[in-house]
């Protein structure tokens, strides 16, 4: 009794344990929207020996993994998230926690450059968001997505993305989330060469956003006069209201340009240097150096703009070819998923085939089984529309009617159909050997005899009984033979049914039977033979 009590105040323990953790981990989730980096810090205090289970320590994964991303911390490591992706994959009980996962799996997928797997992971969370009705996590797979594209310089389908993403995020009504995208689409049509339409976006953003996205719009505009050199002192007036701390290398190498253009050389020089200071990698500082080479040009150095184009020549070559991967790594990726949606396609096809060929089946099983079934139901209904005749003759005649006990017999439990009436003539109409094989198969049939006993003492005033009661040679080895006697049946089908050797052995039973009963000296000694030498009158031919 002691270890009982003492077994259920543990589990009630573990129990009270694991309603804690859930707990305290609801309360995290959603202090995780509000202050991701405080509750990424309570996340790291959680002891490890309170995540028992597959569910908790899932969950743990999720939450941990989402407040990074919130606190913008870029992880690259998938150890930690891949504890949720294996047991949220599996799992069905939870849907939201399953898009969740995938959507954060492809972006630390995207943190780590591995962007075709990132694609497919944030794809999936796309489909999983679109099916939960989750506008803004379908936005945001559709934006990251757009993302990767603008990273491995696939401008055309990253402003697609950007524009299903800002598609899901006006459904949602997320204003900030709508212009951040619009601000995203506009830099990805102006680097796909589609100014005007770029333009039109920037100008919508200058006048509704906020100020930091509108600096921004302002410095992208700035940059799109510079490009089509049709209002290069529009740009150098926005450069000069725009605050510096709002640069990026870029903002510095376009403003030299803008001054190389209308001829202001030493301001293109000291512009140009600013952005090499801030410049933080040699892909930078190449797209810099083709600057530099047009203000060098422009200033007759013609020896230096030679060394900045070679040197820029030396990244952009290494640049092309890591873009050259990554569009490898992508065709690649787009390959397989479009293999893995055919051979959805055909397994689909396939279990479609199958269910139609098994439905097919049973329909022609359950239509043969009505058929057979009608069948027997007209055979029995034959069968008892005979014998409410032979009552009727024997109501009217008074006596038995037993001329087809034997017709009966042979029709309903041989299943031989026409045995009787082509009996004189089987050579002709059918194989001897399949004939002789039905007639013997009869003998173990005990039901069918029993069911002939029964017809005889019915319409014979119960013969079966009272010979096996007033005749004690009569055992029950030999009754078989003596029934098929009465019934009328011939005895070269006798022969074959009771397995004997000759039509002589059953006529010499016959015979024997006959003294027996003679001897006997039985009340009913004429009427059993009677019907012991009842013979049809067509002969065999066997």
């Amino acid at each position: 009794m002691q270890y009982r009590l003492l077994f259920l105040l543990c589990l009630l323990s573990f129990n009270s344990c694991r309603l804690d953790i859930n707990k305290k981990l609801d309360r995290l989730e959603l202090e995780i929207e509000q202050s991701p980096d405080s509750a990424l810090s309570h996340l790291e205090r959680i002891p490890q020996r309170q995540l028992h289970g597959q569910s908790v320590s899932a969950r743990y994964a999720l939450l941990k993994s989402m407040a990074f991303d919130k606190s913008y911390i870029d992880i690259t490591d998938d150890s930690l998230i891949n504890i949720a992706v294996n047991y949220y994959t599996k799992s069905r009980r939870q849907p939201q926690y399953r898009m969740l996962t995938y959507y954060y799996y492809g972006l630390i997928q995207k943190n780590a450059t591995n962007y075709p797997a990132a694609i497919i992971s944030l794809e999936y969370a796309a489909d999983l968001a679109n099916g939960q009705k989750d506008l803004r996590y379908l936005g945001l797979s559709y934006r990251n997505i757009a993302d990767i594209y603008y990273l491995s310089n696939n401008m055309a389908a990253a402003a697609d993305y950007h524009k299903k993403a800002i598609d899901a995020f006006r459904q949602n009504r997320d204003t900030a989330y709508v212009q951040y995208a619009l601000f995203s689409l506009a830099v990805d049509l102006m680097n796909d060469f589609r100014y005007n339409e770029s333009r039109k976006i920037l100008m919508g953003l200058i006048s509704t956003a906020d100020n930091n996205l509108k600096v921004n719009s302002e410095l992208c505009y700035a940059q799109i006069c510079v490009e089509l050199e049709d209002s290069v002192y529009r740009a150098i007036d926005i450069y000069r209201k725009v605050p510096l701390a709002y640069y990026n290398f870029l903002d510095y190498g376009y403003r030299s340009q803008a001054h190389v253009i209308v001829g202001q050389l030493d301001s293109a020089d000291y512009w140009i240097q600013q952005g090499f200071k801030i410049a933080e990698n040699n892909r930078e500082k190449a797209t810099l150096d083709f600057l530099q080479a047009d203000i060098d040009h422009a200033s007759n150095r013609h020896n230096l703009a030679f060394k900045h184009i070679k040197k820029a020549a030396m990244v952009q070559d290494s640049l092309t070819r890591a873009l050259l991967h990554q569009s490898l790594s992508i065709a690649q990726r787009d390959y397989y998923m479009q293999d893995a949606a055919l051979q959805r396609i055909r397994l689909k096809q396939q279990r479609t085939m199958i269910f139609v060929w098994s439905f097919t089946a049973l329909v022609f099983v359950f239509l043969l089984f009505i058929y057979f079934r009608e069948k027997n139901i007209r055979e029995e209904r034959l069968l008892k529309d005979t014998i409410a005749h032979l009552e009727v003759q024997k109501n009217l005649s008074g006596k038995a009617s037993a001329d087809l006990v034997g017709t009966l017999f042979l029709e309903k439990y041989a299943h031989l159909g026409d045995l009787v009436s082509c009996f004189g003539e089987v050579s002709s109409k059918r194989d001897l050997v399949t004939f002789k094989k039905d007639l013997s198969g009869l003998y173990d049939n005990e039901s069918a005899f029993l069911e002939l006993y029964k017809m005889l003492n019915y319409y014979l005033g119960d013969i079966i009984i009272k010979i096996s009661q007033q005749v004690p040679s009569v055992t029950k080895d030999n009754m078989k033979t003596i029934a098929l006697f009465f019934a009328g049946v011939p005895d070269e089908l006798i022969q074959y049914i009771v397995k004997k050797q000759s039509v002589g052995s059953i006529k010499t039973y016959r015979s024997r039977l006959r003294k027996d009963i003679k001897e006997a000296g039985c009340d009913n000694e004429k009427l059993f033979l009677t019907y012991l030498e009842r013979q049809p009158q067509k002969k065999t031919k066997i």
